[in-house]
């Protein structure tokens, strides 16, 4: 439950999960089904996780994948679960560098500044990330991107020719161009038709730029707001959306909606009014935010610790060790290793 990567990242055809990227929870890990497949609902994930992104670049043209998620994704996201040796080997030297003080365990707050650390490395390789897709989509080198020169890359089936696999492309991309579209054009502040590198990391990584942030959160309200009456309860935040109603497992049901019920609590309800705002959504998907980052280290202080001592020893991260794979306690090259 780690937050969806609302960038435009170079990841895998398929979402394996929503749940690899920074250390929020969002609630958009919830629109994959049970094969953990693409399910796509509304217009919230179209514009947020199913970003086509530049990867491997031909010689005529780059590859066009959707994105994997963190987020957040999250989408997060990306990547196939470890062999277990992998992991416990990944566990243990996470261990060893975030066990600042040597003691042999890792208090709550060596776990808050492994999480804000590998946050803030995330950001910055964000701004890189989107330097490098920029050169490789401003085809005529004038130093902005057009319209014309991301499509062909990103949206067009012509893309498909390009000799990489694209599992993902299917008769839905039809319908992400528009707001795709819609997307771009926000993006695009001085509206001149193009997107110079300050409007590229704004439209290629949202969550370096609080207008998106907010646009995002506005986004996710209307989601939320099932009967439309411009309110977020906590019952429409912890009712099942359609990729989770094809589970008909009753128990599942009712231990899923108590989780988000106890979300929308700790994280989403700051002020205990029993709805959410659009601005209280905004501070639950930014990933600068002090407070989710620590409630996230006491989280998983508390599904780790199974001696009841405030602190976790290396027995019990490798007792967890799917839990940590998962968490943002792994940094994103950890975490999408060689799987990009």
């Amino acid at each position: 439950m780690y937050g969806l990567d609302t960038s435009r990242r170079a990841q895998k055809p398929y979402v394996e999960s929503f749940d690899r990227t920074l250390p929020l929870n969002n609630g958009f890990h919830h629109l994959t089904d049970a094969n953990g497949e693409i399910e796509v609902c509304d217009e919230i994930y179209k514009k947020y996780a199913c970003r086509k992104n530049v990867a491997n670049p031909a010689p005529s043209r780059v590859s066009s994948f959707r994105e994997s998620p963190e987020i957040l994704g999250n989408v997060l996201l990306g990547g196939d679960p470890k062999d277990s040796d992998e992991l416990k080997e990944m566990v243990k030297k996470m261990f060893q560098e975030t066990d600042t003080n040597n003691d042999g365990f890792l208090s709550v707050e060596e776990l808050e500044e492994r999480i804000v650390n590998n946050t803030r490395a995330h950001l910055d390789e964000g701004v890189v990330e989107a330097k490098t897709h920029f050169d490789i989509v401003d085809t005529n080198k004038d130093g902005r991107v057009s319209w014309e020169e991301y499509e062909p890359h990103y949206l067009s089936e012509d893309s498909q020719n390009d000799g990489h696999e694209h599992k993902a492309l299917g008769e839905n991309d039809n319908s992400i161009a528009g707001p795709e579209r819609d997307s771009f054009n926000r993006a695009d502040v001085n509206g001149d038709g193009s997107l110079d590198p300050e409007e590229w990391l704004r439209f290629f990584h949202p969550e370096h730029n609080k207008e998106s942030l907010m646009e995002m959160a506005r986004d996710i309200f209307k989601l939320y707001d099932v009967n439309g009456d411009e309110i977020v309860k906590r019952e429409e935040f912890a009712a099942p959306h359609p990729a989770e109603r094809k589970n008909v497992d009753a128990k599942a049901n009712a231990a899923r909606k108590k989780e988000r019920e106890i979300e929308f609590d700790k994280r989403v309800d700051m002020n205990g009014d029993g709805v959410a705002s659009v601005d209280e959504l905004f501070e639950y998907i930014n990933p600068r935010n002090a407070k989710s980052m620590a409630a996230e280290a006491r989280d998983l202080m508390d599904s780790i610790d199974s001696d009841g001592d405030h602190k976790l020893s290396l027995k019990e991260l490798l007792a967890r060790d799917r839990l940590v794979e998962y968490s943002p306690l792994m940094s994103m090259a950890e975490i999408l290793h060689d799987d990009l």
